[in-house]
């Protein structure tokens, strides 16, 4: 008898609609898309707080804690400039959005 089928036959509906969900999200990320502001600063604006959300939670508001949440954000943002990323995103101030490539 396989291992995993049992445990995939307890597997709740939505936990199948979910993975369909996200699955279909990662295969739209593989095409160009032109974004508005808004929506380009969203899901980092998301994780941002998920982060400090989950940050908080498993530490407290300790100053240190948060010194050192902050701190890693101010080396990632430097990181994320030095290297050029997003690379080919660009700006069409006509149209107020911004095209972003599709990338696997």
């Amino acid at each position: 008898m396989n291992v995993l089928t049992p445990i995939l036959a307890h597997v709740p509906v939505w936990v199948w609609a979910l993975l369909a969900v996200l699955i279909a999200l990662g295969l739209m990320q593989t095409r160009d898309q032109s974004l508005s502001e808004q929506r380009l600063r969203l899901l980092p604006l998301v994780f941002l707080g998920l982060g400090a959300w989950s940050t908080v939670s498993a530490f407290g508001w300790r100053a240190p804690v948060l010194a050192a949440f902050f701190v890693s954000l101010v080396l990632a943002q430097r990181a994320v400039r030095a290297t050029g990323w997003p690379g080919k995103a660009r700006f069409d101030a006509a149209r107020q959005r911004f095209h972003v490539p599709g990338s696997w």
